[in-house]
């Protein structure tokens, strides 16, 4: 996971929630479903596929689907979200039809953005029963301040993401995101994932739950989620020796 991915990523992430101009004049396809507010763009830039899903943009829809808290199970046996899950499949037929197994695909998005890139990895997981011909060759996901995605109380198995193709599986989460943590009762991240923080003084790999629970800023939690402010702490992350390591640890 070389700098320039996570600076792109973020920046891309970004753009979603700016007026199309910014993404489809680079020649992504725009995918959007008015009933669920839900929406994502497929860019295709040296020979990788972007999949960019749009987070809430204050959209009442959108908050009907962030508060259906009701867990839906997978055929895969995985219990997720099941607004999130509803929000997905309110596009996912049409991007499927644009997806190519033999092409990179970076899955990436911000707060709900976030919990959809992750859903679509889930469904990833057993492509043929997606309905494509092959397994995807190297898939790899990003995502920004995303809620938990996970219903807590199901088997460890099904609530991991780890399968062959899959490369890298990045939380990045400004430290007292709000959205980050939530919902907090009856679900919970990946149990798999690399978490990249950007703490209040220095950035953490993976950081315990104390040192979060210290972190944690109530007066902060609005602002710590917002795009802007995670494409400035990734830029300044891109600059630091820290980079090196991350990149290191994604390649175990």
């Amino acid at each position: 996971m070389t700098p320039t991915m996570l600076r792109r990523a973020a920046g891309m992430s970004r753009a979603a929630y700016e007026p199309d101009d910014a993404l489809m004049t680079a020649g992504a396809i725009k995918f959007e479903n008015k009933r669920t507010s839900t929406v994502a763009y497929l860019l295709r830039q040296e020979r990788q596929q972007w999949l960019i899903w749009r987070g809430t943009d204050g959209s009442i829809k959108d908050w009907i689907y962030n508060l259906a808290i009701i867990p839906i199970r997978l055929r895969g046996g995985s219990w997720i979200h099941g607004g999130f899950y509803l929000a997905h499949r309110s596009l996912w037929s049409d991007i499927k039809k644009e997806l190519e197994p033999d092409q990179p695909l970076m899955v990436i998005g911000h707060s709900l953005g976030g919990a959809l890139a992750e859903t679509t990895v889930i469904r990833l997981k057993n492509a043929k029963r997606e309905g494509f011909k092959k397994q995807f060759t190297q898939i790899n996901m990003i995502a920004f301040g995303k809620p938990n995605l996970f219903f807590r109380f199901q088997r460890r198995k099904n609530a991991e993401l780890s399968f062959a193709g899959f490369k890298t599986h990045l939380s990045v989460v400004n430290s007292s995101d709000l959205v980050a943590r939530i919902p907090r009762f009856g679900y919970r991240p990946a149990l798999n994932q690399t978490q990249l923080w950007f703490g209040p003084d220095n950035d953490i790999i993976n950081p315990t739950t104390a040192v979060k629970r210290e972190h944690w800023n109530l007066s902060s939690s609005l602002r710590d989620h917002r795009m802007e402010g995670y494409c400035s702490r990734m830029k300044e992350f891109c600059e630091s020796p820290l980079v090196a390591t991350l990149s290191s640890k994604m390649r175990e």
